[in-house]
């Protein structure tokens, strides 16, 4: 014995249960593939998270009140919302979620002592992971530049430039751009020289 729905669309979903004349029934769930409705910002383009405020991730199930949901993740459960029956039937919809980029700001000023290191770290976090430029003045830095380098810092590819020995021409505004699909960002510091060379007053240069 069958029982046949020509056409069938959602409003067909529920529990059908089969009976014979014996003691004997069999139960059978019948659910749709987009039964789970999410809130994500762009439909298939995940959620955009920004630091600081609130992250709200929802599935919508209104078709399936009895199902039970469980969240994940990276693939491990968090939390399940309590008192709800779970039926024989596994439903699931993914959110990714994605941030805008949050990025240390820089002092405006600062010093480095003549012949010494100077390094500047580029803290960038955002997801997908940022990428990275750098700028002395308004000129960009690749990692061909024999004095310059540019160092993965912290997990972030080219989240550090470092220069061995700081000199007198070293001082100038330096500028790390973060960027990703979501988002660009930047932060600038001022470097000056200190000892044998010069100091600097309200951005004016006099020998010292």
């Amino acid at each position: 014995m069958r029982l046949l729905v020509d056409d069938a669309d959602s409003i067909h979903t529920g529990e059908y249960k089969c009976n014979s004349d014996g003691l004997y029934s069999q139960r059978v769930v019948v659910v749709t593939e987009n039964m789970i409705e999410t809130n994500e910002d762009y439909p298939g383009m995940g959620k955009i998270l920004i630091p600081g405020e609130p992250l709200v991730l929802q599935c919508n199930t209104s078709e399936c009140p009895h199902c039970t949901v469980v969240w994940f993740k990276d693939g491990k459960q968090m939390l399940s919302i309590p008192n709800q029956k779970q039926l024989d039937v596994a439903l699931n919809a993914t959110i990714v979620v994605q941030s805008k980029i949050k990025l240390e700001k820089f002092d405006a000023s600062s010093v480095v002592v003549e012949g010494s290191p100077l390094e500047i770290f580029c803290n960038a976090k955002g997801a997908p992971m940022p990428f990275i430029k750098w700028f002395i003045g308004e000129q960009e830095i690749f990692d061909v530049d024999e004095r310059v380098k540019i160092l993965d810092h912290d997990g972030l590819k080219r989240g550090k430039l470092y220069i061995e020995e700081a000199n007198f021409d070293d001082r100038n505004h330096y500028t790390c751009e973060a960027y990703n699909q979501l988002d660009s960002v930047n932060t600038t510091v001022f470097y000056t020289n200190q000892g044998q060379t010069c100091c600097i007053v309200a951005f004016s240069w006099y020998l010292c």
